[in-house]
């Protein structure tokens, strides 16, 4: 299935071919390291494809943030993932172009020793789900959703940390994206049961326009159809 997200697996820009211009500056590159999405370049911000403020970090392998080894994914990725701390937000708009169910599957984990960041997911501005389970073991846990798309059209895919105080983390990986099943949204039928009562109509015996006609004036036929 393919993938309606541009770099779902965070993969650019590639963190092991970027050179650290500055030793005394507050990040790292290379292999087990991370990039603040603030002091990424306007090249380097395109790449990623994804919107972002700055307190996203992409990450690559085991770096100081401490979070599991990314070679263990449920899903086949490379090393590169996004770390989210409290107020983060990371979103890409969708070009939407059929009415069907689209599936969202990802990769997501806590950080060691840290609480986990509930990251909130938006999609079309609607709330999809808060994830607030994850696995205890230090380890990457697959997070599957169906999404019925009921119109086309751009749609924004938003991820939320937490606003708090409190310094709570949670990292993203393998992003996708893609078509499920077709969206089936048939109206019920309602059907008529049928009339118990005979001539519930009062459409027999058949008068004339304008007129009426009283039982003790209707003849035997008459008042057996009435």
């Amino acid at each position: 299935m393919s993938n309606l997200l541009q770099n779902g697996d965070f993969s650019s820009p590639d963190l092991g071919l970027i050179i650290i211009p500055d030793p005394f500056l507050s990040f790292q590159t290379g292999e087990n390291s991370y990039l603040y999405y603030g002091d990424m370049t306007t090249d380097q911000q395109t790449e990623l494809f994804w919107t972002c403020n700055n307190a996203i970090t992409l990450q690559n392998g085991i770096s100081s943030f401490n979070y599991p080894d990314p070679t263990t994914y449920p899903i086949p990725n490379k090393n590169q993932f996004v770390g989210i701390q409290p107020g983060a937000l990371i979103q890409q708009t969708v070009n939407i172009t059929q009415t069907c169910k689209n599936i969202l599957r990802f990769s997501y984990a806590p950080r060691s020793n840290y609480s986990l960041n509930q990251l909130q997911i938006y999609f079309g501005g609607n709330l999809i789900d808060t994830l607030t389970e994850y696995d205890t073991n230090n380890a990457w846990t697959e997070y599957v959703v169906v999404i019925p798309i009921i119109s086309i059209g751009n749609k924004v895919l938003l991820f939320q940390g937490e606003t708090t105080q409190i310094d709570k983390n949670i990292a993203l990986a393998s992003v996708q994206l893609s078509y499920f099943a077709p969206l089936i949204n048939s109206a019920p039928v309602i059907s008529t049961p049928p009339n118990l009562i005979t001539n519930g109509n009062l459409s027999t015996p058949l008068l004339t326009v304008n007129t009426f006609l009283k039982p003790s004036s209707m003849t035997a036929t008459q008042l057996q159809q009435f």
